[in-house]
């Protein structure tokens, strides 16, 4: 929470040195008048997640970016410049790629520009600008703060099991992210997004395996599913069968639609007694590998946190 309170206020530091020039002359205004303040200038880029006045967007993706001005203008560039988390100003210039904008009226242009700062700073939730340039006179640029999210979505889960409510038998699993209780503080909720925020999780499982044929798992029926658009995780399954096997997709994912998304085969004994199964997935089907499993006090836990973006109390296996 702290770190992303800093993220904000950054941003907002940032905005303060946008540095522009001319605005787009007025109608009836000569060549080289109408200089002053920016007024009326929109940017658009679409599929972006904003919150709070903070754009944020997915890292090393392209997205379509509409400007549209006051007024007709001419020459309109577009470029992204990666100025990283910790600058103390604006940084002008230096764009790997000047894409050029459209427009059939000279008001509205359209584009595509990429949002890639990944090779620009050790951080994975990087504060970028994204500046216009337009028209014939000098530094007639504008921008905007953007929030370049490479971050992915975090969660520490907890899995036990019970036959106590199969009265026909067979076992039934829960599952939950963690929160740890913290003396005179707020306690720390395991599951969530350092930059853009959470967006959702959801759980499938099968009774059959589900990717004979494609990766989506579309091909097959799941017998369960769960799904919400906020933590904490929290999940019971219906009584599932001893000795047979099951198969479980898990997903996580952040505003900007960075995903964790993790699959699993496992058993149950007659005791309950909950054990990962060794199975091949095929190599085209992207999946990610928890960070680490444990089993202690009757329970698994499982962790992802692959930018090293949760609380240290939320790890379970020792230090990450």
């Amino acid at each position: 929470m702290k770190k992303k309170l800093f993220l904000l206020l950054l941003i907002v530091a940032l905005a303060a040195f946008v540095f522009t020039g001319c605005t787009p002359p007025a109608e009836g205004e000569g060549e080289g008048e109408g200089e002053g303040e920016l007024e009326g200038v929109v940017f658009e880029i679409d599929g972006a997640y904003k919150e709070g006045g903070i754009t944020y967007v997915k890292g090393g993706e392209t997205y379509d970016l509409t400007v549209t001005f006051p007024a007709p203008v001419d020459n309109v560039i577009a470029c992204f410049s990666c100025v990283g988390e910790f600058a103390k100003q604006p940084l002008i210039g230096g764009c790997d790629s000047v894409p050029i904008l459209f427009s059939e009226d000279n008001v509205t242009w359209t584009g595509k520009v990429n949002f890639d700062c990944y090779d620009c700073s050790g951080d994975t939730c990087i504060v970028g600008y994204l500046w216009v340039e337009a028209g014939d006179c000098d530094w007639c640029l504008y921008s905007i703060p953007v929030v370049v999210d490479y971050d992915a979505p975090y969660a520490t889960l907890k899995i036990t099991t019970s036959s106590k409510d199969c009265y026909c038998g067979g076992c039934a699993i829960k599952v939950t992210s963690i929160t740890e209780e913290v003396l005179c503080d707020e306690d720390i909720a395991c599951c969530g997004d350092y930059c853009s925020g959470f967006a959702g999780w959801s759980v499938r499982i099968f009774d059959k395996y589900p990717w004979n044929v494609c990766c989506d798992t579309s091909c097959e029926e799941p017998i369960f599913t769960a799904s919400d658009s906020k933590c904490p995780i929290e999940f019971v399954t219906p009584c599932l069968t001893e000795g047979k096997t099951y198969y479980a997709i898990l997903e996580l994912e952040d505003n900007v639609g960075n995903k964790v998304t993790f699959a699993e085969a496992f058993d149950l004994d007659d005791d309950c007694r909950l054990d990962f199964v060794e199975i091949e997935i095929p190599d085209k089907c992207d999946f990610d590998y928890p960070e680490c499993a444990t089993e202690k006090d009757g329970a698994w836990y499982i962790v992802f946190d692959y930018d090293e973006m949760m609380d240290g109390d939320c790890w379970v296996c020792g230090q990450p």
